[in-house]
This record gives structure tokens, sequence and C-alpha cells, in this order.
């Protein structure tokens, strides 16, 4: 039976239809089953091309949302440690804890859009340190994790809006290798009806 196999890629799957499209445009009572299969071959590499382009875009997204956390997780840090200097100085200011309840590792052991959990935390501890008298010698550090949350936000949006348009595409390509697949299920049964028994001619038509 001639069947494409759906879970290949669909750079494979199209390989297999040139392969079919060819070999049906060289005869004449098989040439007019070309037509469908040089369509689908068409809409093969529009659907590759766009699959390119949003996995691209998905990567860069992807690369601009850690370079984000990191240097969101290394302001954190800084923070913290001057929060530790200030509590050495002034015990009962317990700066460390008002900032960071949960400690640090609540941010620094968390990546990629799994950081997305914390950024209402985040909103919190600079809300607090904002409200403290005892925070002169941080805000510097504070306005720069200002901007970097600020970053972290706009590409976890960026990355999910990027992740659903691959998301899309790939059901797109879903649909696509069904449609191929039906088409060579059609044109065998077309071929044993001009062919008859010649099983090694109808095979010729196929990888």
């Amino acid at each position: 039976m001639a069947k494409c196999n759906t879970k290949r890629s669909l750079r494979f799957i199209r390989g297999q239809l040139l392969y079919m499209a060819t070999a049906l445009s060289i005869r004449e009572q098989t040439a007019p089953m070309a037509s469908r299969a040089l369509d689908l071959l068409q809409e093969c590499d529009v659907a590759q091309t766009r699959l390119q382009i949003v996995e691209d875009d998905h990567l860069q997204a992807m690369a601009l949302l850690h370079g984000s956390i990191v240097d969101c997780q290394l302001v954190l840090s800084a923070l913290w440690t001057q929060a530790g200097m200030l509590d050495r100085l002034q015990p009962q200011a317990d700066m460390e804890n008002h900032l960071f309840p949960q400690g640090i590792t609540h941010y620094t052991r968390k990546a990629g859009t799994g950081f997305s959990i914390v950024i209402d935390d985040l909103t919190a501890l600079i809300e607090v340190a904002r409200g403290s008298s005892l925070v002169r010698d941080m805000d510097a550090l504070l306005s720069q994790l200002e901007e970097d949350k600020a970053h972290v936000e706009m590409r976890l949006e960026l990355e999910q809006k990027s992740k659903l348009q691959t998301q899309q595409i790939a059901e797109e390509i879903d649909v696509l290798k069904q449609n191929i697949d039906d088409l060579f299920l059609e044109v065998e049964y077309e071929l044993k009806r001009l062919y008859r028994r010649n099983k090694k001619l109808i095979a010729s038509f196929f990888r």
C-alpha cells in the first residue's frame, strides 16, 4: 500500500511527493495526476519556509529571555548580598528576610519561562525595598532591577507569542501531511485501475 509516514519530517515527505509527482509526469496516462502532487509540493515549500521563520523567531526570543533573566538574577544576587551586609551592620533591619523571605534561590533556580512564576514576588520585593528608609545604598540596584524586570516581562510575552505561532504552523503542517497521505492512497487506487496486476509498474511510482 502506498502511504507516507505522517510522523516523518515534512522534508522527508516532500521528497516522497516529489518522486511520485515526477514519476507520474513522465507517462501520458498518469500525467494528469501529477498536478495535485505539484500543488502540494508548493504548499510544502511555503509551510517549510514559514516554519523556519517562526522557529528562528522562537529561538531568538528564548535567547533574549534567557539573557534578561540572567541579568535580573545577577542584580538580585547583588541586592541580596547588600541586604546581608546591612543586616550585619544593623541586625534590627532584617532586610534580607524582608526582601527575600523565601531566600535568593527562589529566584536564581528559575530558568526560561519558569521564571514567570516569580514575577509577582519580584514586584513585591521592589515595593518593599522602595518603602524602606534603609535602602538608599541599594537605589541604583533597585533601578536596574526594575529595568531588567521590564525586559523579562516583555521577552516572556515575545517568547509566548513566537511559541504559539510555531505550534499553529506545526498543526497546519500536520494537516498538510495528512492531505499528502490521502493523495498517495488516491494515486495508488487510480494506478491499480489503470495497470491492474502490474505490481512492478505500480511500485515504480513510489519511493
